[in-house]
């Protein structure tokens, strides 16, 4: 330790750092870097009150990063939540196998070229993912049909926007895929 010191000192001096003190960044009682604050002055000295401050700074930094770890971990379950709702829905309607993430491919393939915003190419991802999230609402015995439906049973079919839409409203961090599942079938040609 006493011959890395030497060598940090040397180090430091040689980019013209006069004084410096370091504190640990600590996450999760892990430490994880280092922050440092130097200066080419050498006075007035660092004193407890600065490696205070710089103390509560690092500790600042070190739950920052750990929250910034829990928020990705939340994204991961989200977005996993999303592709097993879709595979589900895909399972469940053995004509569409497949079809969700054929949809989400190519809707979010024309948003690019729209060159709509990042946020919106999401929301457009997930919704379409999750556009045919309402048939779980729909009877086994018309989603399995063999053959062409009746007029009565494809009108239960084109519910399913609704079905769907009332499912995720309850969902805090779905409710914004809402407008897109309800108005699935909307034509604005």
């Amino acid at each position: 330790p006493a011959q890395q010191s030497k060598k940090l000192r040397s180090a430091l001096k040689s980019i013209g750092v006069a004084s410096s003190i370091s504190v640990p960044i600590v996450s999760k009682s892990s430490n994880i870097g280092v922050l440092t604050l130097a200066k080419k002055r050498s006075k007035p000295f660092f004193d407890k009150r600065d490696v205070d401050l710089l103390s509560l700074l690092a500790s600042e930094v070190g739950f920052a990063i750990q929250n910034r770890k829990l928020l990705k971990e939340t994204e991961d379950l989200y977005s996993g939540s999303i592709f097993a709702l879709a595979a589900a829905v895909d399972a469940r309607d053995h004509y569409t196998h497949g079809h969700s993430k054929a949809v989400s491919k190519y809707a979010v393939a024309m948003a690019k070229k729209l060159k709509l915003p990042p946020r919106q190419i999401d929301i457009i991802k997930r919704a379409s993912l999750l556009h045919d999230i309402g048939k779980i609402g729909i009877p086994d015995y018309i989603l399995s049909k063999k053959g062409a439906l009746t007029a009565k049973e494809y009108e239960v079919v084109k519910k399913h926007p609704i079905i769907g839409a009332e499912i995720l409203k309850p969902m805090p961090h779905l409710r914004e895929l809402v407008p897109a599942i309800y108005h699935e079938h909307e034509r604005y040609d």
